[in-house]
């Protein structure tokens, strides 16, 4: 269960770093990204709007053009001078000036009709298209100072201009309607339109008049800018930039955005993005937990060899093997730092009669219940051992005698309390305990000399009676050396 949970961390680990390169990559790559398209947009919403205001610009120019060189023909102005001067009647003057008016509505395609009036405001005469009566009003509801435009019929696509007359020397002698076409406008809105973005010319005292894309009146973009209009309130979904222009003021160009599907674009960019991100993360995700399942399993296994190699099959302690290698390498530490070490030996009293009463059955019980209440006893640093048969060695780390001499009589006090239970019945069991310590050991010695010392602790116990605790002196039989094995080793080895 342990190792499973260890599997389980390791993918958990994996995952987390997976989720965190992802997180990486859309804090550090995908939100600037994203940020710098909607900037773009941004840039591009305010470029359009630019560009879309220098083409109307340039569009009115050309109209107002077309009005200035009507007005400059000499030969007209100089007879209208005359006919005010009383030289010439009006039908003479009409005669004269109409055909060379349809000869300037020939020659400029957007030009509709020419309507000449007196400085009084009378109609003189007119070329192109009849133009009735109520509109001779336009031009004499505004000082006509400059080339000026008076309304709009975007319906009837057409745009209306009053234009002033003046002679060589600067006097007013009267000024012109002209009506043109307004395909120009129409096709500048239609063309600077697009999916999300919307572009409206609107005049201020046309009311909601204006130039659209060719859609239905009530589209959406539309009810957007006349609620926005009349309210000053943005819309909720859309966003609306707009711009005067600057030679008519009366002129003002909208822009309006529909958040949604102005953001699609961007979404068309970012989304794929991110789905390939999120789908390569998930590939090296389970890539890696297929490539690391066999090997997770391999070490696991190893390991599971391992621990069966170091452990008794019968009690779950350290085997006498490992006991071996554990107590070498202790030994070694306390010799280089100069820390004590002390050894607990102990063997349940009377175990002979345990297996001729109730049966080995109930000797392995007794051993397992043993382990589990030495495990109880000492501390997560101690070393359990089964050293052979009913003897069981405990190894404890930096440990002087004093602190060694109570941990065995609290393990002794502790067994002998305790109940072991077998099947069909319960028994109460003593055990005698041997304890050692380097602690104040002045004269070399090697781990034989240990095991001698507590072996003989042992049985002094046993000599004087069985449930008790005896410490013992360590007293070097030979001078340290490789391959030297004690007695007690030797028993301990057989006992395996």
């Amino acid at each position: 269960m342990r190792h499973r949970q260890n599997i389980n961390n390791i993918y958990a680990l994996l995952g987390l770093a997976v989720l965190l390169l992802v997180a990486s990559f859309y804090l550090l790559g995908m939100l600037p990204l994203i940020k710098h398209l909607e900037r773009t947009h941004d840039e591009r919403v305010d470029f359009q709007l630019s560009e879309s205001s220098a083409l109307i610009r340039t569009i009115l120019d050309d109209q107002r053009n077309i009005a200035l060189q009507v007005a400059s023909r000499s030969a007209i102005r100089n007879r209208q001078v005359a006919y005010l001067r009383g030289e010439i009647d009006r039908q003479t003057l009409a005669e004269f000036s109409r055909p060379k008016l349809a000869d300037a509505i020939t020659a400029h395609e957007g030009l509709i009709s020419v309507v000449r009036y007196a400085p009084d405001g009378s109609r003189l005469y007119s070329a192109g298209r009849q133009i009735p009566s109520a509109y001779d009003r336009l031009c004499t509801t505004y000082p006509v100072e400059s080339i000026r435009l008076v309304m709009i019929e975007p319906d009837a696509r057409r745009v209306y201009y009053c234009s002033p007359l003046h002679d060589r020397g600067g006097r007013h002698i009267g000024f012109d309607l002209l009506v043109m076409f307004d395909h120009p406008l129409h096709e500048a809105v239609e063309r600077q339109s697009r999916a999300g973005l919307e572009l409206a010319l609107v005049l201020d005292d046309e009311g909601l008049d204006g130039y659209w894309p060719n859609r239905p009146i009530d589209s959406h973009m539309h009810k957007a800018l006349t609620q926005y209009l009349q309210t000053s309130v943005m819309p909720s979904g859309f966003s609306i930039a707009q711009r005067r222009l600057e030679d008519e003021p009366r002129w003002q160009l909208f822009l309006i955005v529909d958040d949604a599907e102005h953001a699609r674009p961007l979404e068309r960019q970012t989304l794929p993005l991110l789905f390939a991100v999120l789908a390569s993360t998930a590939a090296i995700y389970l890539l890696t937990v297929i490539t690391l399942r066999p090997i997770i399993a391999a070490l696991l296994e190893q390991k599971a060899l391992l621990a069966r190699s170091r452990c008794d099959g019968l009690t779950g302690a350290h085997n006498h093997a490992y006991m071996q290698e554990l107590l070498d390498a202790e030994l070694a530490r306390t010799t280089r730092y100069g820390r004590p070490l002390s050894l607990i030996l102990l063997d349940i009293d009377h175990f002979k009669q345990v297996n001729d009463r109730h049966g080995h059955q109930a000797g392995d019980q007794v051993l397992r219940i043993l382990t589990q209440r030495c495990r109880e006893t000492i501390r997560q640093t101690d070393q359990l051992a089964r050293y052979g048969g009913e003897e069981f060695l405990i190894i404890l780390p930096e440990t002087g005698r004093t602190q060694a001499m109570t941990l065995a009589e609290r393990l002794r006090r502790h067994i002998a309390r305790s109940t072991f239970p077998i099947p069909g019945d319960s028994l109460h069991i003593t055990i005698s305990l041997g304890v050692i310590s380097t602690e104040g050991q002045t004269d070399a010695f090697d781990k034989y000399d240990l095991i001698e010392a507590v072996d003989r602790a042992l049985y002094h116990s046993k000599r004087e009676g069985r449930d008790r605790v005896s410490y013992g002196a360590i007293t070097p039989a030979a001078p340290p050396a490789s391959g030297r094995k004690s007695a007690a080793a030797s028993r301990g080895e057989e006992g395996k």
